[in-house]
């Protein structure tokens, strides 16, 4: 069967999970379900199905590199965070929003409202980058997914409150509207940020055939 019946992101999901390296039979077997008449929704359920299962193997298969990444994640967001937010004026862009602000007459903290979370969405970033990057092959991306759920559930939990008050503010109060914004973008944007710091953390095959076992990196 030809394998472009699955989705390419099907596909590329799949391989990026490294799901097809273990099986490299499922995206033609995908292809005859849906020629059979199976439908899209039974495809998809099947790929995340795949996908959770391989992540679940590779996190039970290196438990002490699984902690290794987390730990490593974790140590980045901490000192990420407290650099953005405990440190405002020694901030890399402070002097240039204060003479911007100036110029058109707009009080700063309208421009810290943007620049603080983009900042943090690169701190994000970068530790999704190390996490990958503590993986022993190029599966980091495994290690980084678990990190990325943990991080929404952390998120949901600290902002669960705030959320809330919020929501019930905004219904009729449209200044509140802009925060309840920033919360709910913070929540997804910011795991997501994640994923894309371990997908920038994947090497490049030849790379990972080159690191045999007992050499060095």
């Amino acid at each position: 069967m030809n394998e472009t019946k699955v989705p390419r992101l099907a596909v590329w999901l799949l391989e990026t999970f490294k799901v097809s390296d273990s099986n490299p039979a499922l995206i033609g077997d995908l292809s005859e379900e849906i020629a059979s008449g199976c439908s899209r929704r039974w495809l998809w359920k099947q790929v995340l199905i795949a996908i959770l299962y391989a992540v679940g193997r590779e996190i039970a298969d290196h438990k002490a590199t699984t902690v290794k990444a987390l730990v490593a994640g974790e140590a980045v967001l901490f000192f990420g965070w407290l650099g953005v937010l405990n440190v405002p004026r020694l901030h890399w862009l402070s002097m240039f929003l204060n003479a911007v602000s100036r110029l058109l007459s707009v009080q700063p903290n309208a421009f810290w409202f943007v620049v603080i979370p983009l900042e943090l969405t690169i701190v994000y970033i970068i530790a999704g980058w190390v996490v990958g990057r503590c993986s022993h092959d190029n599966n980091g991306i495994a290690f980084v997914f678990l990190f990325a759920v943990l991080n929404f559930f952390l998120i949901l939990w600290q902002s669960s409150t705030e959320i809330h008050r919020l929501w019930a503010d905004s219904l009729d109060q449209s200044r509140f509207r802009p925060y309840l914004t920033l919360q709910i973008v913070h929540l997804f944007f910011h795991p997501l940020a994640v994923l894309f710091g371990g997908f920038l953390s994947r090497r490049p095959r030849r790379q990972i055939r080159a690191l045999q076992p007992g050499q060095k990196r």
